[in-house]
């Protein structure tokens, strides 16, 4: 029996962490979702929840996705994440570029959704 792979949705729009959850759960993945970037790193930091990989929007208000990528990384460095936003620019790419993130512009299709979260899991 394979276990399923969780992945912890981070987005402060409760109707896209909602169409996400479906996209994926749909896929076969267990999913998790939170609406700040503060519950993201308290499930990752205390271990509260087995997470295998972290999808974030980049922009929420208190902790944006990017600063969630950095803090999580001084916990753990090979946790996968996407970054999704409606304008990943050059300054988003350069301000992660030593974080090992996936950007996935929005909007994304269900497709581009699925295929960068399948490709963390080779």
């Amino acid at each position: 029996m394979t276990t399923r792979k969780r992945i912890l949705v981070v987005d402060d729009e409760e109707n896209l962490r909602d169409v996400t959850k479906l996209i994926l759960e749909f896929s076969g993945y267990d999913v998790v979702c939170v609406g700040t970037g503060h519950e993201a790193f308290k499930i990752v930091k205390d271990g509260l929840l087995r997470i295998d990989a972290i999808i974030t929007d980049e922009s929420m208000p208190i902790m944006r996705g990017s600063k969630l990528v950095k803090t999580i990384r001084k916990f753990n460095s090979s946790i996968p994440m996407i970054v999704t936003s409606g304008n990943i620019g050059n300054k988003l790419r350069t301000c992660l570029a030593n974080y090992s993130v996936t950007f996935l512009e929005k909007p994304y299709s269900r497709e581009d959704l699925v295929d960068a979260i399948n490709k963390m899991f080779p």
